[in-house]
């Protein structure tokens, strides 16, 4: 499972996560969707922009 923020990265769950407390406001992610799995291409690579009309479409 992925989860997708805003910049549609995976969010660290490790001890080395940053805090968001010791974070600028706007690089805190304000939704986070969770997914079973990102579109992908033929070569297997990840469409972002599939993934900002998956967003898009919702709001």
């Amino acid at each position: 499972m992925y989860s997708l923020p805003l910049a549609s990265t995976r969010l660290r769950t490790s001890a080395a996560a940053p805090e968001p407390e010791n974070l600028a406001v706007y690089k805190i992610p304000r939704i986070v969707e969770f997914v079973e799995e990102l579109p992908k291409g033929p070569s297997g690579k990840i469409l972002k922009r599939e993934i900002v009309r998956m967003y898009t479409a919702t709001t």
